[in-house]
């Protein structure tokens, strides 16, 4: 990989990671979700959003977009149930 395409890989990761991770935290907080990190939930967000954001910097580019797309939602899935596992999270 040539320096500018991998300097790319790791800035659309980083995108995706942290995109991810703050969608999660607006999405849950504006849904009525309680917004308290614990260490569980502070570990899972951080693990799934940089789990994503590292398949992110995998992609080939010449697939098109759609891969994207489905990284970005499968990090904020992981975020929202990392946040929906926490303890103290009400249901309902």
């Amino acid at each position: 990989m040539s320096r500018p395409a991998s300097t790319r890989a790791r800035l659309r990761g980083a995108f995706v990671g942290a995109a991810s991770g703050t969608v999660s935290i607006a999405a849950h907080a504006i849904g009525g979700g309680t917004v308290t990190l614990g260490h569980s939930a502070t570990a899972l967000l951080l693990g799934g959003c940089a789990i994503a954001g590292a398949l992110a910097t995998t992609l080939r580019t010449r697939r098109g977009p759609v891969p994207l797309p489905v990284l970005l939602v499968f990090g904020q899935v992981i975020g929202h149930s990392a946040l929906a596992a926490a303890p103290g999270h009400q249901l309902g």
